[in-house]
């Protein structure tokens, strides 16, 4: 299998109203409120909408998840995929979360925003 195979497999693009299983109505509104305009990431952290497209996307486009990590059950073929995609073991690639990853902004000021964010949640 050629590397721009696995590539195609991988990434499937379009939007995400194209693809039913990452599909949420209040993403799917958002995307259509949005459509054609300039949106700051960050914004992502106070508008609940806009975080769950973002979230829907990422997982898409580049198969973040799973969704509830601590659900053994639920997860078990996520990991088992992304161990297999990795070479490596099912125990060393649910080492790999949101929370220690260095693509994840963590700083002062993002981390605040996410816990004001939070807070207005609860």
């Amino acid at each position: 299998m050629k590397l721009t195979d696995v590539v195609k497999e991988l990434v499937k693009e379009g939007k995400l109203s194209d693809f039913g299983d990452n599909n949420t109505p209040a993403a799917l509104k958002k995307e259509k409120e949005i459509e054609g305009k300039k949106v700051v990431p960050m914004d992502s952290l106070e508008d609940l909408d806009l975080n769950t497209l973002g979230r829907n996307v990422t997982i898409k486009e580049y198969r973040y998840g799973p969704l509830n990590p601590d659900d053994e059950k639920g997860s078990k073929k996520f990991w088992e995929d992304k161990a297999e995609m990795w070479d490596t073991t099912i125990e060393h690639a649910k080492t790999s979360r949101c929370s220690n990853c260095v693509a994840f902004n963590q700083k002062p000021a993002t981390l605040r925003k996410i816990e004001k964010a939070i807070a207005l949640l609860l």
